[in-house]
């Protein structure tokens, strides 16, 4: 009961707008769930985190979350079974993949013929995953794709006419709003702008029941949401049905960081008014040289001074994770203006546990170019990278405890130290500690005025 209670306060953050307090209270969920070993709560709590980081424009995080919990769906029957695979039709679809989408979609529509209800379904409400709910996914997932505006319209017409016809029990406000949302958007983009209008019309009209989303905040975002989709129908562009990789992951969904501000996981183009970060190319080695190759630099380091062919190896490796989807390491180059490249940034996402969302950084510059404020520059910018373009929630780096310039840098910018991690690094000279600082996004936001 701990587990489901959790959840629904989970579910409710979600819905008043609040996504961090939505995934801790999702992670005592999980907990609960994982205490009490049931695989039908622990899939609902990964499908119900990938949700929130879907809605909070994270979607390669929210895959992440789908991932997490296909062990989990493949031992139960309930409708968390159904509704993990149409999440995933979602995730694909932001992410412009075809292909995914459409295995998602028979893998859900599988997964309702071998459904047996279980305790969770038993709850109704949010606990059970309805047939028409499901209608809806399959028309968010199609949406986003070209080609696919008119499997979208079918599949959104469903959705409404499901709701239309299902019980009390299986109503939803904010469901059915996203349906009719998405039948708009596929009509503008098949050139029907008076179907796209009729389908919009009765939203702010909807009736509030006891199934719906009830809060007037759920009511008001549902709206917003709405109006997000449909405004946005005149910028999406409709080009392959997988999109390239150098294109915005999406380009036009609802509070998407990544389409609004670096054009997605690939390629990070983000700059201040002194310095910007970018990906690397193989022209930057002879530079890059400059910053490992030099003693001063590599002293509070944990390797040696680096010669070219080591350099060149570093490029490529940065260059081929780059490429990985999900995407986890952002290894840029920082360059001023004129597109002198003076240090190397890194911003690594945790991936060891599925329940942390935070990212660590680091960073070498170059030491003609010490004590300038571009250290600071290079922080501020990969702390706007992962809190602002990647939604994490904490960010952290470790420090030789002899870097000083290091732990002003980060002190400055609102990162707090821990602490000490004992015997942190082996080098050739030994163990070596770290200390450790870290920031959480409302610090950030609170330091942003």
């Amino acid at each position: 009961m701990s587990g489901i209670i959790s959840g629904m306060l989970a579910k409710a953050s979600h819905d008043l707008g609040s996504p961090h307090a939505a995934m801790s209270q999702a992670r005592a969920a999980i907990i609960c769930a994982e205490n009490a070993g049931h695989d039908g709560l622990r899939t609902w709590v990964r499908v119900l985190q990938s949700v929130i980081a879907y809605w909070a424009g994270s979607p390669h995080e929210a895959a992440r979350y789908v991932d997490a919990g296909v062990e989990y769906a493949a031992r139960t029957r309930s409708s968390a079974a159904v509704w993990l695979p149409a999440q995933a039709a979602r995730v694909w679809g932001v992410l412009g993949d075809a292909e995914r989408v459409s295995e998602a979609i028979a893998q859900a529509e599988y997964a309702r013929e071998q459904t047996q209800p279980d305790e969770l379904d038993d709850f109704g409400g949010i606990m059970t995953f309805t047939q028409p709910r499901q209608l809806y996914y399959a028309a968010d997932a199609r949406v986003w794709l070209s080609g696919e505006e008119r499997l979208a319209a079918d599949s959104a017409s469903a959705a409404i006419d499901a709701y239309a016809h299902a019980g009390e029990s299986e109503q939803s406000f904010s469901d059915e709003a996203g349906a009719r949302a998405d039948l708009a958007l596929a009509r503008i983009h098949l050139g029907d702008l008076d179907g796209a209008a009729e389908a919009m019309a009765g939203v702010p009209a909807f009736p509030l029941t006891s199934g719906s989303a009830g809060s007037s905040p759920a009511r008001d975002a549902s709206t917003r949401r709405c109006a997000r989709r449909t405004s946005a129908a005149a910028t999406w562009p409709p080009t392959s049905r997988r999109r390239s990789r150098t294109s915005p992951d999406c380009p036009s969904r609802p509070r998407c960081r990544a389409a609004s501000r670096v054009g997605g996981m690939y390629p990070v183009s983000l700059s201040s008014a002194r310095l910007a970060l970018r990906e690397f190319t193989p022209a930057d080695a002879e530079p890059l040289l400059a910053v490992y190759g030099d003693p001063r630099v590599a002293e509070h380091m944990s390797f040696e001074p680096r010669n070219r062919e080591q350099i060149e190896a570093t490029i490529a490796g940065v260059t081929k994770a780059a490429q990985v989807d999900p995407r986890t390491e952002y290894s840029l180059a920082a360059v001023l203006p004129d597109g002198e490249l003076v240090a190397f940034a890194r911003l690594a996402i945790d991936v060891g546990h599925p329940l942390q969302n935070s990212a660590q950084l680091g960073f070498a510059l170059r030491a003609d170019r010490w004590r300038q404020g571009l250290g600071t520059e290079v922080v501020r910018l990969l702390l706007r990278l992962g809190f602002e373009h990647l939604g994490v929630y904490r960010i952290w780096g470790a420090r030789s405890p002899r870097n000083g310039a290091s732990a002003a840098v980060m002190t400055k910018l609102g990162m707090i130290e821990e602490g000490v991690i004992r015997g942190h690094l082996k080098l050739a000279t030994g163990w070596r500690d770290s200390v450790v600082h870290s920031i959480l996004v409302p610090e950030w936001k609170a330091l942003q005025g």
